[in-house]
C-alpha cells in the first residue's frame, strides 16, 4: 500500500470517528515498511482533535517526531485550530509558542484562526495585536482575517468597530464579499439599526457584490422586527423581482410581523401562500399563528386547524406552543377542547 492509498484509507476511518483504528493501521503499516509522512501524521492528528481527544493527539505528535518526521504548518494550526473552539486561549497560545520554537513560521491561516479565537472571547484588543503582529511578519491580512473580526465584532454588538474595520479592510485593499456584508447588516437589523443596515446594503450593491436571499431575508426580518411592514412588503417586492424566490424565512419573518400587529387575515393568507409554494412550515411558522388566534374566543377553531395541520405534517409542538396553547384554551374556558386537542400528540 502506498502513501496515496493509505492516507485516502486513514482519512475515510477519521472523518468516521475511527481515529484509534486509523492509528493502529499506520502502525502496522509502518511495521510493515511504509514511510511515514507529514500527511499521514496530520490526518491521524485531525482525527484526534475532531474527538476532543487530546491526550492522543499529544501522543500522535511525540511519534511524528519520533519516526523523524518534523511537524509543520498544517499540524501546528490543527492544535491552535482545537483549542481556540475550546476557548482555551492559553493553550493556543502555548502552541504559537512551540510553533515559533521549532522554528515553523505562523501562516496567515494560524493568525486567522488567532483572530477568530480571541474574537469569541471578546479580546478584541489581542485581535488588533494579532492583525498588526501578520503585518510586521510580512503577512497580508484577508478577507477571512477581516471577516472573522467583523463577526465577533458584531455579535458583541460592537458595529461602529466594526464599520471601522470594514473601512480598514477596504483601503488595505482587501474586497470585502457577500458573507462579511451580510454580517454587518445582521448586526445593525439585531440593534434595530435600519437606516444603517441599508447603508451596509447600499455599499455592498455599489461594490458589485451580488446580494443573497440571506441578505434579503436578514433585512426583511430587521424591518418585520421593527414593525415597519410596509417597508416590509415593499422589500419582498424587490425579492421577486430580482428573480429570488421567498423561503421558509421570508414566509416566517412576515407572519411574525403580521401576527405581532394583529393581522389574522394577513397572518393566515401568508400562511397559506406559503404551502402552495411547495415550502414546508416549521416551528417557526406556527408560533406567529398561535400567538395571532389566541386572543379572540372565536378563533379557537383556528387554533384547532393548526394542531390538527401540525399533526398531518409531523410537527411535534415544541414548548412555546404548548405553552400558548395551555394559556389560549384556559383564558377562554375551554379546558375539554385543550385536552382533545393535545391527544393529536
Amino acid at each position: 500500500m502506498n502513501e496515496y492509498t493509505s492516507s485516502v484509507l486513514l482519512n475515510g476511518l477519521c472523518k468516521k470517528g475511527k481515529t484509534n483504528k486509523a492509528a493502529e493501521i499506520l502502525k502496522k503499516l509502518m511495521e510493515n515498511g511504509l514511510t511515514p509522512t507529514e500527511v499521514l501524521f496530520n490526518t491521524i492528528l485531525s482525527g484526534y482533535c475532531k474527538e476532543g481527544n487530546m491526550e492522543k493527539a499529544y501522543s500522535t505528535i511525540d511519534e511524528m517526531e519520533s519516526s523523524g518526521v518534523k511537524p509543520s504548518c498544517i499540524t501546528f494550526n490543527t492544535m491552535i485550530t482545537k483549542f481556540c473552539e475550546l476557548g482555551m486561549m492559553d493553550e493556543a497560545k502555548e502552541w504559537l509558542r512551540k510553533m515559533l520554537e521549532k522554528p515553523v513560521s505562523p501562516n496567515v491561516q494560524t493568525y486567522n484562526i488567532l483572530i477568530d479565537g480571541y474574537g469569541r472571547k471578546r479580546e478584541f484588543t489581542r485581535c488588533f495585536e494579532i492583525l498588526e503582529e501578520m503585518e510586521d511578519n510580512g503577512l497580508k491580512p484577508n478577507v477571512v482575517t477581516y471577516g472573522s473580526l467583523i463577526n465577533s465584532l458584531c455579535k458583541d454588538g460592537r458595529l461602529l468597530d466594526a464599520d471601522v474595520v470594514l473601512n480598514d479592510m477596504i483601503s488595505r485593499g482587501v474586497k470585502p464579499n457577500a458573507q462579511v456584508y451580510n454580517t454587518l447588516i445582521d448586526g445593525h437589523c439585531m440593534r434595530g439599526t435600519m437606516s444603517n443596515a441599508f447603508v451596509c446594503f447600499e455599499k455592498m450593491v455599489e461594490s458589485d457584490i451580488e446580494t443573497t436571499l440571506v441578505t434579503y431575508n436578514t433585512l426583511l426580518n430587521g424591518l418585520c422586527k421593527k414593525g415597519m411592514i410596509k417597508e416590509a412588503e415593499d422589500l419582498v417586492v424587490h425579492i421577486l423581482l430580482k428573480g429570488l424566490n421567498p423561503d421558509v424565512i421570508t414566509y416566517n419573518s412576515l407572519m411574525s410581523a403580521y401576527s405581532d400587529a394583529g393581522d389574522t387575515g394577513k397572518c393566515f393568507q401568508m400562511y397559506e401562500k406559503m404551502k402552495t409554494s411547495g415550502i414546508k412550515p416549521t416551528m417557526n411558522t406556527i408560533h406567529p399563528l398561535i400567538r395571532v388566534c389566541k386572543k379572540e374566543k372565536s378563533e379557537l377553531v383556528l387554533i384547532d386547524k393548526i394542531v390538527q395541520e401540525m399533526a398531518e405534517m409531523d410537527l411535534s409542538p415544541d414548548r412555546m406552543v404548548y405553552n400558548e396553547l395551555i394559556h389560549c384554551y384556559v383564558l377562554h374556558g375551554e379546558v375539554l377542547m385543550m385536552s382533545i386537542s393535545l391527544k393529536k400528540y
